[in-house]
């Protein structure tokens, strides 16, 4: 590059972060959410599609189609005349957001370029965009949406944790209470989430950032509503601080619009060599109704002289009737692998037997090595039949829910749990619990104690590592955000559609904003996760880590524990922002508050409230408690 400006360009070359922040002040009006989004990027996006949905997009073909060399010729030879100074990669595909409220469900067919150089290589995206869609039409392809895009420079932010030490977080928590005032002055129910984070495309690039969640497709003056937000932070801001403040669609809860994008999941991990069923597998209901939970883990409850055995979980399991273990649709799926895992097996083993019987030929003797390896696979092949017999004698019914918060709402905070006690077929598989191994690349971020068994109840911490295993995305570690989350919880619906919630004595706490705008906001523990994706095109430089999630839906139930083999919390619900990396966050009930409301369910109590005998006791199964 030689440093001559673009005359292409039709925005000054400023670093993309600035130049964003001026694109929004003139995204002013009323506007949704998704067009406020789009036309701040506009200098790094265009795409031809009338209702542009949040970047990036994501390809729903399982193949691509293959751009004709000819069309792929005539754009790149196109695109110099409208100031571009580098080659894109070009493909063609259906882009969309599946899941994202309002999207369709059949998207057009998309030709999107991407640009991987200096922004500096860009022209005018706008002209260039109908340029290549006309070009599309001579060439037959009618109805064709073109999307231009920067890989590394448009809009697409990842959430890190904050660090509780961090100066900012004097600066949001002195200004928090007149933000929510605003919120719910301008947006009332539709705003989700309220909190601050590490925003950015990357971590290493992520500054503090005031992040609001709305729900999709929400209209409003958000260059406005910003800017007010800005006066706010602004007087309690020292020492040449700043934070930014960004809105972005997403989704509070286990996101009910997406239940049907559930997909089974595997639970062959959680099956151990003696076939028993581990901490974190899958529960279900025989209607095969709402989205599979999981089980958090095995606990016993002493009430009355008497031991229980069960499992905690959350609420939504007492909702349900005939639950069991494990859902369907993952039975269905974890015979699958197994097939899968059976046929190599067998393959391998009969490969190496054809290898030891020339090995014999030649040598006049086995080999050690093959068969070694025949030993490991027929050991494998053992197990994996072994799995697959349990599997024949399930699902079976999980149990009785003995005691549940319901949707309950107190000291500022989700409760969210319930005690099953077991089956007796369920019961057989009681056992210590032992999380499974981690993935390998998350032992490069956490520190991880996995395959231990957990030993006692703790609370959670801002600023620590936790991990779950939990039945949609199976073991995974993060950090707890160094502030709470003020989530709200106001659907916004009529009553008779509203979720409804109680405090811990079973009173109805309903929505009034006029006398009490708190009554359905709570301030909640948020873990998220991060992992290093791939580089491509040889631009490592380009790629620190990244979010990704740490739990999505399916996981609520999920035991959240230490590195020390303690179990800090219980997963409630997932948080999703549709723009940028899908990546689920996880809102968590701390234990200590669930040992708490488990006392209040079971303390007896006469008609006057007063308590009239001992309260139950939680504890985590030991080996010598199991038989």
């Amino acid at each position: 590059m030689d440093g001559t400006p673009n005359p292409w360009q039709t925005w000054p070359l400023l670093p993309p972060r600035e130049m964003r922040q001026a694109l929004r002040e003139n995204a002013t009006g009323n506007l949704s959410i998704e067009s406020y989004l789009y036309l701040a990027d506009s200098a790094l996006r265009e795409t031809t599609d009338s209702d542009p949905l949040p970047y990036p997009l994501h390809p729903l073909k399982k193949e691509e189609e293959r751009v004709p060399t000819e069309l792929r010729s005539a754009i790149l030879k196109i695109l110099p005349s409208h100031g571009f100074t580098a080659e894109p990669a070009i493909y063609l595909d259906c882009l969309g957001k599946p899941g994202y409220p309002g999207s369709e469900d059949d998207p057009a067919l998309t030709l999107y370029l991407l640009f991987f150089n200096h922004i500096d290589t860009m022209g005018d995206l706008s002209s260039a965009a109908s340029h290549i869609q006309e070009l599309c039409w001579v060439n037959g392809y009618w109805g064709i949406n073109v999307d231009i895009s920067h890989v590394f420079e448009t809009f697409c932010p990842s959430f890190f944790p904050i660090s509780p030490s961090a100066r900012e977080i004097a600066i949001y928590k002195n200004s928090k209470e007149e933000l929510f005032c605003l919120l719910q002055e301008r947006l009332g129910s539709a705003w989700r989430l309220l909190s601050l984070f590490q925003l950015g495309h990357y971590e290493d690039t992520a500054v503090p950032t005031i992040v609001v969640i709305v729900q999709p497709r929400t209209s409003h003056d958000w260059s406005k509503l910003k800017s007010a937000m800005g006066t706010v932070v602004q007087k309690y801001c020292t020492d040449g601080l700043g934070i930014d403040i960004e809105f972005l669609p997403g989704t509070l809860g286990d996101y009910t619009s997406l239940q049907q994008k559930v997909f089974p999941g595997s639970q062959n991990d959680i099956i151990s060599d003696e076939c028993k069923i581990g901490v974190g597998f899958s529960i279900g209901t025989a209607a095969e109704t709402g989205t599979p939970a999981t089980a958090g883990g095995y606990v016993l409850l002493k009430e009355n002289c008497k031991v229980k055995k069960g499992i905690m979980t959350n609420n939504a399991v007492a909702t349900s009737a005939e639950t069991q273990c494990f859902a369907q649709k993952d039975i269905e799926a974890t015979e699958g692998l197994l097939d899968t895992y059976i046929s190599r097996a067998k393959d391998d083993i009969e490969r190496c037997e054809e290898y030891q019987k020339h090995y014999i030929q030649d040598k006049r003797r086995p080999s050690d090595c093959i068969q070694g390896h025949i030993s490991v696979q027929q050991k494998f092949l053992e197990g994996y039949l072994r799995q697959k017999a349990l599997l024949s004698t399930l699902p079976i019914p999980l149990g009785k829910v003995e005691y549940s918060s319901g949707k309950t709402i107190s000291n500022n905070k989700i409760h969210d749990w319930a005690f099953v006690e077991l089956s007796d077929a369920a019961a057989e598989h009681f056992l210590p619990n032992i999380l499974c191994r981690a993935p390998d690349d998350m032992r490069s971020w956490y520190p991880v104690v996995d395959q231990h068994p957990l030993f006692d109840f703790d609370k959670l911490q801002l600023g620590k590592y936790y991990m779950k295993q939990g039945r949609t995305t199976n073991v995974t570690g993060g950090m707890c955000n160094g502030v709470l989350a003020l989530c709200n919880w106001d659907e916004g619906k009529e009553d008779q559609d509203q979720t409804h919630y109680h405090d811990q004595f079973g009173y109805r706490i309903a929505p009034n904003p006029k006398w009490d705008p708190h009554a359905c906001t709570t301030e909640e523990y948020i873990i998220l996760s991060k992992t290093r994706p791939p580089a491509p095109w040889g631009a490592s430089h380009y790629f620190t880590n990244q979010q990704t999630s740490f739990c999505e839906a399916g996981d609520s139930g999920s035991f959240v524990i230490d590195g020390l083999g303690n179990v800090c919390g219980l997963l409630h619900s997932t948080v999703t922002a549709f723009s940028g990396v899908y990546g689920g966050m996880g809102l968590a009930s701390c234990f200590s508050q669930i040992l708490e409301s488990l006392k209040v369910k079971t303390t007896p109590r006469d008609s006057q409230g007063r308590p009239t005998g001992e309260t139950a006791e939680l504890e985590l199964p030991q080996e010598s408690r199991c038989n």
